[in-house]
């Protein structure tokens, strides 16, 4: 397993003890037979403890605790992640620069500017803050804001589908030989 996925699973366990295999596998987005393979994996090596609900009706129902070496892993396993998307973080940074300054020496305007940082002033219901420097100033009233129903039920295209009434595309029957 990866660290990405050992990351994951760990945080899944860790939020949502009492999930299901088929519950952590949809919010993982692998499948039931990847998420039991982790799962014993995870068992296998000390991080994660099994419990059976004896006093439940669902006799099929487990727990899946975090042991404490489970408890270590997963904060090692944290911050090699965390580290690793700074590294990435850092080098998309260089490389927008470089980018930026590539299409400028070439004449090419681009929406290069300084985009805010939700940290120093995180933007309110309708965007950044009222005349801070990241943005205009909001209406004080969403009114103006809003776009008449018509106008998006005409943005939004139904999706196609066939009538009953239309002929189904003919196939050619295969030949064997």
């Amino acid at each position: 397993m990866t660290d990405d996925l050992h990351y994951r699973v760990l945080k899944q366990l860790e939020a949502h003890p009492d999930g299901t295999q088929r519950d952590l596998a949809k919010a993982l987005g692998i499948s039931l037979g990847s998420t039991n393979f982790c799962m014993r994996a995870l068992i296998d090596q000390g991080w994660v403890k099994v419990q059976n609900f004896r006093r439940s009706d669902n006799k099929r129902a487990y727990a899946y605790l975090l042991t404490p070496q489970g408890i270590e892993a997963k904060a090692r396993i944290t911050a090699r992640f965390l580290q690793r998307k700074r590294a990435e973080y850092e080098a998309l940074e260089v490389e927008i620069e470089q980018l930026t300054a590539e299409a400028a020496s070439h004449g090419q305007t681009t929406d290069a500017t300084p985009r805010p940082d939700p940290r120093r002033n995180p933007p309110g219901p309708l965007g950044p803050a009222a005349g801070s420097a990241d943005g205009p100033a909001m209406p004080t009233s969403t009114a103006s804001a809003r776009r008449p129903a018509a106008d998006i039920a005409a943005a939004v295209k139904p999706p196609r589908r066939r009538s009953p009434e239309a002929p189904r595309p003919v196939t050619k029957p295969r030949t064997t030989q």
